[in-house]
């Protein structure tokens, strides 16, 4: 069972292999020279090995500069650290009057130090003296705790029932939904309020060539943002540039195909027998009349007009197929043998073929469905995708799908587009295709019985952000509790 769950899941990168903790030395002759030369370092670590680079991590800041005035050294350095969400940083600077080592911080969420993040005061946690051999101790606290002084955590969200409903009511928009119910109680769980946006244009969100998101991503990419709701894959791309909980679910994406049509009068009639059968039908019509004609051209006392000729039996014959009376019977022995046997030939068509008539004419045959991803590929239809998902097709080899491609804003459009338009295919998680099917009596979307991936779903940070511990934390709690389930 667990072997056929990893064929089918998707192939995450090893999200776990982070750097947790970086020492960074800064020589230089003014505070200018020394911030460019941590932005150029911080740049360095990030180009380098993008996927293990942690701005959660814990960062020690080495300042190789003569100061009379520490503490101003140390918020600028301390500020330039914050534009890159790195909030679990010491700085260590020399002391030019006292000739001591200080050692500065801030506290993201404790007054006066800072407040909701931003930087108020520095604070100085220790001086060394320079001649003292003093054991380096663990000098980096506990940064964010458990209370975050009712400071707002704003989320981008789209509409995706039952996962997040906006309600409108009175020219004012409610939401609701089973994720937003969680992330309401990890807000209160950490004293936080809880701000809910609209999501830009973008839908889920996508990455442009020139490192920039859109949509739901890049509102948290670009600071506007601390939590977003996304139920797409999980890239490359996304680990480098995200912090993300620990998987919310994993749901089922299912490729949607056009259902069949039902076969019109005349193609059902056409289906009673296949085409083998039919060219028996006709092969065997021919043979008889053939057989007729020599039969009543070898009889002694001589035969009718009636089959004196090949058009003429093969008439006849076809008239008895129709279940039609002929004109008259053969008048030899053997002609009116052959002729019997032809009538019991017939009888027994006729009778398959008026039972099958019977039954397409009440309930009439469908086209053959597609099942699996090979027929469809076969089928010439193109794709409906949302251009998150092109790169994903790409991957498993279905090119030629994409080629036919024509984007569409959201998972459920693409599902509607494929039950109306019927000339496309598209992949949405399971649950759209059962809230869609949902009350019906026949199934609106026909789909690919085998999953296309169990895709994971994660609520996205942005990188280094303050909740991620706290979130995951809460996030395991709840899952050992079995709460998810109440939701």
């Amino acid at each position: 069972m667990a072997d056929d769950y990893f064929k089918q899941s998707i192939s995450l990168p090893n999200v776990h292999m982070k750097f947790y903790n970086y020492i960074l030395w800064v020589s230089g002759i003014s505070e200018n020279a020394v911030l460019n030369l941590i932005h150029e370092q911080i740049e360095d670590l990030k180009s380098n090995n993008l996927k293990a680079w942690n701005p959660s991590g814990q960062f020690i800041v080495v300042l190789n500069v003569h100061t009379n005035n520490t503490r101003t050294l140390a918020r600028g350095v301390l500020e330039e650290m914050d534009q890159w969400n790195i909030f679990n940083v010491i700085a260590i600077s020399l002391n030019k009057t006292s000739q001591c080592l200080d050692f500065y911080t801030w506290y993201p969420y404790s007054p006066p130090s800072g407040e909701c993040h931003r930087l108020k005061n520095v604070v100085l946690l220790n001086q060394w003296i320079t001649d003292d051999c003093s054991i380096l101790y663990n000098k980096l606290p506990i940064k964010i705790q458990t209370n975050f002084k009712n400071c707002s955590i704003t989320a981008s969200l789209l509409p995706f029932p039952p996962i997040v409903i906006n309600i409108e009511k009175e020219n004012k928009t409610e939401w609701a939904g089973s994720d937003l119910q969680i992330l309401r109680f990890m807000s209160e769980a950490i004293n936080a309020s809880l701000d809910l946006k609209m999501a830009p244009p973008g839908g889920w969100g996508m990455k442009y060539k020139n490192g920039t998101y859109t949509g739901m991503l890049g509102a948290v990419y670009n600071n506007d943002a601390n939590v977003s709701f996304t139920n797409s894959l999980l890239s490359e791309d996304r680990v480098e540039d995200f912090d993300f909980i620990s998987p919310v679910r994993t749901v089922r994406l299912i490729w949607v195909v056009p259902c069949p049509n039902k076969y019109s009068m005349w193609t059902n009639f056409i289906k009673v027998f296949n085409a083998e059968a039919w060219a028996t039908i006709l092969l065997s019509l021919g043979i008889g009349s053939f057989i007729m004609l020599l039969l009543s051209r070898k009889t002694i006392f001589g035969e009718i007009t009636l089959y004196d000729s090949i058009s003429s039996c093969f008439c006849s014959f076809w008239a008895v197929i129709l279940g039609i009376s002929v004109a008259a019977q053969p008048n030899s022995n053997s002609s009116r043998i052959f002729f019997i046997a032809w009538v019991w030939y017939s009888l027994a068509i006729n009778t398959v073929f008026q039972t099958y008539t019977t039954s397409f004419m009440t309930e009439p045959a469908f086209e053959k469905p597609i099942t699996n991803v090979e027929e469809m590929v076969k089928s010439g239809y193109g794709a409906k995708l949302h251009k998150s998902q092109i790169d994903f097709i790409a991957q498993e080899g279905l090119g030629n799908i994409i080629q036919r491609n024509e984007y569409c804003q959201d998972m459920t459009s693409c599902a509607y587009g494929v039950m109306s338009e019927r000339k496309y295919v598209t992949i949405v998680p399971g649950c759209v295709t059962d809230l869609i099917n949902f009350g019906q009596e026949k199934s609106l979307l026909c789909i690919i019985s085998e999953p296309y991936k169990l895709s994971p779903e994660f609520f996205y940070l942005r990188k280094g952000s303050p909740y991620l511990q706290n979130f995951n934390k809460l996030w395991k709690w709840f899952l050992k509790l079995d709460c998810i389930l109440n939701f």
